[in-house]
């Protein structure tokens, strides 16, 4: 006989203004308030009717992501148990209408808590706790001298996500009395079933301290979720696990021997992070990492069915709302003269980054003004476009280089060579007294002594092949020597401006 799918109904839709994602929302005893936890580091409490809910208060006292959240029996008050990533189980109690205060704080494990869940009323105020380090706590409450005592045992070596309660084995145990609820209960035993990173589900059983009594396998990844179902008579226990394996298993226990069965024979699309079932312990919920929640039932036949399935329609707001601000672009490619882009650094200088643009190419010159101002008194012509500057030191321009020391002096052609051609330039006098020197700018000239008496005196100036004292030939070389002459030895320049009519042309490189 095929199961009917149950239309499901209308969702409500419950703003809880949390800042972050929210990672658990429980209903207490009479599902007339709703406490949520999120990884913005706080709890916050509704009293829902229908479609409208009222904030009643938010608690803060976690100093990271609260993961889980739990009520306790409405018998003890309203208590509400919460765990984090910062490795602390706060038990919170309501004192008045609208405020929760922070009763009890643990704080003895070493990681993250991710799991809380209360024991049957039964049993007490008792609560278990699950963490990452392996390792699960037991609190038990003692209403005599309202303490709290703990005990922890080792659980999965590489980690605890989940922990539930299993029920009392039969409904005839409850009575009016609760001193003899409280003794029937004591022959009962008390088990919890755990799940963990080894992908193992554990069932303990407490007999003085807490020890293993079934390990059941039959995941290939992390457990997320165990929940043990709510017994109503029946004979046989329901325990079921969802994994990171894509897998539920629907784990039942008759007569001492378990059995496992699979919700469903293919997997389900996405990772399985919650099972929960209902208060009758016959319908189960699972939730999935692809944002459904799908109802099951068992069959008649020992077959599970889906009866309901709930898809979230669109995606989440804020997500809406990113992809609206940020529309996509087409990628644009780098243009090749920029890839891979490098410059020679100075000594010294950080080489650029590949990749980075090439450095901004230098302001073009001006054009300069190529009609030359007529020269001043004394002034040699200089070339169209250049600017007269002041002489430098040994009679250079600006922006002039010096000539190389291999090259041949100027202004001292080879032996023989015709003389060099050239502006017309002042000639060197001779000296009228002994000891003092002729100069022009950027040279100095050694004054002869007196002739001696029936010595000739030389003539400046004499070309080789002509008589002395006869007249030079040609015109004179440019710092007023002839062909021929010997060059002035090199000196330090004189103070002062050079004589009217000097060439500006070095003559101290030799």
């Amino acid at each position: 006989m095929a199961t009917a799918m149950v239309e499901a109904p209308e969702p409500v839709n419950l703003d809880t203004q949390h800042e972050d994602m929210i990672h658990d929302a429980q209903v207490d005893y009479y599902s007339k308030r709703l406490a949520t936890c999120s990884s913005d580091q706080s709890i916050r409490v509704f009293d829902i009717d229908g479609s409208r809910q009222n904030l009643v208060d938010i608690l803060k006292g976690h100093e990271g992501p609260v993961w889980q959240v739990a009520w306790a029996h409405p018998k003890f008050g309203t208590i509400l148990a919460s765990c984090g990533y910062d490795a602390r189980v706060i038990i919170w109690q309501q004192e008045n209408e609208s405020r929760f205060q922070n009763i009890h704080e643990y704080r003895k494990h070493s990681s993250s808590v991710n799991s809380v869940a209360f024991a049957p009323h039964e049993h007490g105020l008792m609560l278990a706790c699950g963490s990452s380090d392996g390792r699960v706590s037991i609190l038990m409450y003692n209403f005599e001298d309202g303490s709290w005592h703990e005990e922890m045992f080792a659980a999965h070596p590489i980690g605890c996500n989940s922990v539930s309660w299993a029920p009392l084995a039969s409904t005839n145990l409850l009575s009016i009395n609760a001193e003899i609820n409280r003794k029937r209960a004591a022959n009962f035993e008390c088990r919890l079933a755990t799940g963990g990173c080894d992908n193992m589900v554990k069932i303990w059983k407490w007999n003085q301290k807490w020890e293993l009594e079934k390990t059941l396998e039959g995941h290939e990844d992390w457990v997320r979720d165990v929940s043990w179902a709510p017994n109503i008579g029946l004979p046989v226990q329901y325990l079921a696990s969802g994994s990171q394996d894509r897998n539920v298993l629907i784990w039942t226990e008759e007569n001492g021997e378990w059995k496992t069965t699979p919700l469903k024979p293919d997997r389900f699309a996405d990772v399985i992070w919650r099972v929960s079932w209902s208060l009758s312990g016959t319908v189960l919920a699972v939730a999935s990492g692809d944002n459904r929640i799908s109802i099951w039932r068992e069959g008649h036949e020992g077959d599970w069915k889906c009866i309901s399935d709930l898809q979230e329609a669109h995606p989440p707001a804020q997500q809406l709302q990113t992809q609206q601000q940020q529309p996509q672009q087409p990628a644009q490619q780098q243009p090749p003269a920029q890839q891979g882009y490098q410059t020679q650094q100075s000594f010294g200088q950080r080489p650029p980054y590949v990749g980075a643009a090439p450095p901004a190419q230098p302001a073009p010159i001006p054009a300069v003004n190529t009609q030359a101002a007529p020269p001043r008194p004394g002034q040699v012509n200089q070339p169209y476009g250049q600017q007269q500057a002041p002489p430098l030191a040994g009679g250079m321009q600006y922006g002039q280089q010096p000539p190389q020391m291999s090259a041949p002096p100027m202004g001292a052609p080879p032996m023989g060579a015709p003389p060099m051609a050239g502006p017309p330039t002042q000639r060197i006098q001779p000296p009228t007294a002994f000891g003092q020197q002729a100069q022009q700018y950027g040279q100095t000239a050694s004054v002869p002594p007196p002739p001696r008496p029936g010595q000739t005196p030389p003539t400046y100036g004499a070309v080789p092949g002509q008589p002395q004292g006869a007249p030079p030939s040609g015109p004179p070389v440019a710092g007023g020597m002839y062909g021929g002459a010997a060059p002035p030895r090199m000196g330090a320049p004189p103070q002062g401006p050079p004589p009217t009519g000097s060439m500006s042309r070095p003559t101290g490189y030799y």
